[in-house]
């Protein structure tokens, strides 16, 4: 029997993954990616770190108000030719594991995996255990290649 199965993959927080991989001092710490320039308290936040999260900050919010909020925040801008070099780099290796990759943008895409057997559940399910193999085996070379974390 066979199955088509339709892989959703998404880079968490890709603009964020920019900026830990430039500064990796930064991790642990309050940051917002802003839409200003570094250390500029104009536009608007379009990522947080977990830790900025917690202080109650969030994507959307103007960089002026999320400052208001928790002046401890460090302001970083988005970085967009490091961003489109590591979104190739996550292509690049979701091409090498899959035929059809369908971009969403620069952090997210679809792919079609054909499953040999049935679904899970039922006694014959080899085909969705060995994609459930290479698609950890991409999350993996994602995460050691370029540092991102990903979901599925």
């Amino acid at each position: 029997m066979r199955t088509d199965a339709f892989i959703h993959i998404a880079i968490r927080d890709l603009l964020l993954g920019v900026e830990l991989k430039e500064a990796p001092r930064l991790s642990g710490c309050p940051v917002i990616i802003g839409t200003g320039p570094a250390g500029v308290k104009k536009g608007d936040v379009v990522a947080v770190s977990p830790e900025a999260k917690a202080l109650g900050l969030r994507p959307g919010m103007s960089v002026r108000k999320a400052v208001k909020a928790a002046p401890e925040v460090i302001i970083r801008p988005v970085r967009y030719e490091a961003s489109e070099a590591l979104s190739e780099g996550f292509f690049d290796i979701l091409g090498r594991s899959f035929q059809d990759v369908e971009s969403l943008g620069l952090d997210e895409a679809f792919m079609a995996s054909m499953l040999r057997g049935s679904m899970p559940g039922s006694a014959a399910d080899e085909g969705y255990a060995a994609a459930k193999k290479q698609i950890a085996a991409m999350q993996s070379r994602i995460r050691t290649e370029l540092g991102l974390h990903t979901t599925v």
